[in-house]
């Protein structure tokens, strides 16, 4: 793997780490409630996109004649992966805003990293290996270290 892997991966790591509490600092303000905070949010990233395809487009790095190329099981997928983004986004929310982050992501990305083993596994064809094994058996014993009184 590259130096460039390396560099989005810490990068993706880093607001993926500060992300939700940024999330808490405004909800805890008070100052906007849950769905306030989301719909707020989502009109935000929805005008950096809307910058962001107007500048692929007019780079013509991005054209609506890729939509011809998809089919209907296409769109669906896409639907799906925007609703459980859209769900995920907003339960995330309102989770942040009774519980410690820290309790959250160490219970939510263990049990994310799993199910992506499995699902992987199932239904992608990825494969398995004795360390992979490992690796999914001691993120479970985190879980239960992590919920021992």
């Amino acid at each position: 793997m590259n130096n460039v892997f390396y560099i989005y991966l810490c990068l993706i790591v880093l607001c993926w780490t500060i992300n939700p509490f940024i999330k808490k600092k405004i909800l805890k303000s008070k100052k906007l409630n849950t769905d306030e905070y989301f719909i707020i949010n989502h009109l935000i990233v929805s005008i950096i996109l809307g910058i962001y395809f107007y500048t692929l487009f007019k780079k013509k790095k991005c054209s609506w004649l890729c939509i011809e190329k998809l089919d209907k099981y296409d769109y669906i997928y896409i639907f799906l992966g925007a609703l459980t983004s859209i769900l995920g986004a907003r339960l995330l929310i309102s989770v942040i805003k009774t519980e410690e982050i820290t309790f959250l992501i160490a219970h939510i990305q263990p049990m994310i990293i799993a199910l992506s083993f499995l699902i992987g596994y199932m239904f992608f064809s990825e494969h398995i290996t004795p360390f992979k094994i490992g690796g999914i058996a001691l993120i479970i014993l985190g879980l239960i270290l992590l919920n021992k009184k």
